[in-house]
């Protein structure tokens, strides 16, 4: 059950560092372009 848990939360942490990391290069651009 643990195991099952810490996998589901690997995922989670993964798409926010997704997200994270798109939004990140997003505002770079964004912020160099104006």
């Amino acid at each position: 059950m643990v195991e099952i848990i810490k996998k589901l939360c690997e995922i989670e942490t993964g798409k926010v560092d997704r997200w994270k990391s798109m939004y990140r290069s997003y505002s770079y651009v964004y912020s160099n372009s104006t």
